[in-house]
């Protein structure tokens, strides 16, 4: 913590005499304060490119977004960490996946992350925590060779090294805060990203503007997220400060290293051989953590509790597969995914519990809710279709060659359904259901493309193909009738021929099922269509 009016007051001429001058030139946007603070942090930090973005969080978003991590991504990250950092995944449409720290520096466990890569791993979130940089080397050997992203949270670590190197250069890119508590703050919100490679800089760029790199030309869907000039102003006079102010907390915590030796049941920051922490805060543990607060707080000594509640018990972050509680002043909650070595048995029963359980509910957060009292994790369901057999409770599992199969869907619970698909291994899902229709007569498209992306399994809707040939010349699709109109039906005849070339495709490499209603023979033709795309695949064809 910092004493914001006493800094203010040593700085107050120069901070006044930039807002005259700011406010006197009168340019604000992305202005010549912002870009010579992008440039003068970017040689901080010891890296090529540095953009300056809103706040600490949109950096975060900015960044993942720029690598394009979206739906049907893992990533690896901590639960031991400020909400932001999975708010930033989650808004991706990617799925966090939360390991354990490190006892000692409060940062990610190297080896927990390793143990948490599956083949839908896209990147690894390490959050240099209190100012400690995570153990980057570590994290670094563990995806080599591997596709995978190694990103910076860096919120809390302004000025850190990490084996001599500044944080921030240390992978595929970092994200700051300059919120008003850190180490480096604004008078206000601020943000900054940064990068090696000037590609990715340029994507934040123009993510950051709506999009855009040219004015009212938008190559993408973007943000409103820029760093505003008054705040880049400040931040420029604090940074000329910063690597003193970062002593005086280094000294400052060595003498309460030296004042605190010695004392029961206090656990004192570590800081590792190879780190230079910046001692965004001095963080201590004890089993008394409440009766510690309270003396503290009678002794009129500022403090605060860093985290009471991890990220997965908050509020809508109950992620399946993480579990624990939180122990001591600022110590994590202990997260462990379940050991992928476990016997093939008890996993296979374990899940077939969760899918059973699951029956009871047609939401997607109820079936992964099952999962996780189950002991397992969503992650661990791709590695579980390894070992499952044959069962009672679960159809015949595929045979070896590619097969594609059709479902036809009238009110099956999700449960059954999602049994049905994990038991015959099927890779990806072709939905011909109408996408208004399917949610009044069960869980709809958007519903199973979302629990699809969560256990691996691709996804596509193409609801054109419900519709029989010989009907759409009138339409009558899924209960709703059309008007005849040439031109409507020709529409409708060009999107079905579109939709089944791209189905020949999709159902090229086995093991698909075609998702349609299967009652009322007017409305579906499974039979018809996956008989075409069989014949087109050569494909063995099931009906389920």
């Amino acid at each position: 913590m910092v004493d914001l009016k006493s800094q203010y007051l040593d700085i107050r001429d120069e901070v006044l005499t930039a807002f005259d001058e700011t406010l006197t030139g009168m340019q604000l946007n992305l202005g010549p304060n912002v870009q010579a603070f992008e440039r003068e942090w970017a040689q901080y930090s010891e890296v090529a490119h540095a953009v300056g973005v809103g706040n600490g969080t949109e950096a975060l978003h900015l960044l993942l977004r720029a690598h394009d991590v979206g739906p049907g991504d893992e990533v690896i990250t901590t639960s031991f960490t400020f909400i932001a950092t999975i708010e930033a995944i989650v808004q991706t449409g990617a799925t966090p996946v939360l390991v354990d720290i490190d006892p000692h520096t409060y940062c990610i466990s190297p080896q927990l992350a390793a143990e948490a890569i599956t083949p839908a791993t896209r990147a690894i979130m390490a959050v240099h925590l209190y100012g400690h940089p995570a153990d980057m080397g570590a994290l670094a050997e563990a995806i080599a060779g591997r596709d995978i992203l190694l990103l910076e949270d860096a919120a809390q670590a302004h000025g850190a090294r990490y084996c001599g190197r500044r944080v921030g250069g240390l992978g595929d890119g970092a994200a700051f805060s300059f919120y008003l508590s850190k180490n480096l703050a604004a008078y206000g919100e601020g943000g900054v990203v940064t990068a090696g490679d000037e590609a990715l800089a340029q994507r934040v760029r123009s993510l950051r503007v709506h999009g855009s790199l040219e004015k009212y030309v938008h190559e993408m869907i973007g943000y409103n997220s820029r760093l505003d000039e008054l705040q880049a102003a400040v931040l420029r006079i604090k940074l000329r400060r910063l690597d003193a102010w970062n002593q005086a907390r280094r000294e400052h915590a060595a003498r309460y290293d030296a004042a605190l030796a010695g004392i029961d049941d206090l656990t004192l920051p570590v800081v590792a051989d190879w780190a230079e922490s910046v001692y965004h805060l001095y963080t201590v543990r004890s089993k008394r953590r409440d009766e510690l607060a309270a003396a503290l707080a009678a002794a009129g000594i500022g403090h605060a509790i860093h985290y009471a509640v991890p990220c997965h018990l908050q509020a809508r972050a109950d992620r399946p597969g993480v579990r624990g509680r939180a122990r001591g002043v600022g110590v994590t909650a202990m997260l462990r995914r379940s050991s992928v070595k476990q016997d093939a048995t008890r996993r296979r029963r374990r899940l077939l519990h969760a899918i059973a359980a699951s029956t009871m509910s047609v939401r997607p957060a109820g079936f992964f809710r099952a999962l996780s009292r189950c002991g397992l994790c969503e992650g661990e369901i791709v590695s579980t279709l390894d070992v499952l057999g044959e069962t009672d409770q679960m159809p015949e599992e595929s045979p070896r060659g590619p097969v594609l199969y059709t479902i036809g869907y009238e009110g099956r619970r999700i449960g059954d359904f999602l049994a049905t698909l994990l038991a015959l291994r099927v890779r990806t899902i072709l939905d011909v259901r109408d996408s208004a229709s399917s949610r009044k007569l069960g869980f709809s498209s958007g519903m199973l493309a979302r629990l699809a992306s969560r256990i691996g399994i691709g996804y596509h809707h193409l609801p054109s193909l419900g519709v029989p040939p010989d009907q759409r010349d009138d339409f009558h699709s899924l209960g709703t009738v059309h008007s005849a109109r040439q031109s409507y039906c020709s529409r409708v005849r060009e999107q079905a021929a579109a939709a089944l070339a791209e189905a020949e495709l999709i159902c090229g490499s086995g093991d698909v099922a075609i998702v349609c209603y299967e009652r009322d023979p007017r409305y579906c033709h499974r039979y018809a269509l996956s008989g075409m795309l069989g014949e087109a695949t050569g494909l063995e064809v099931r009906h389920l």
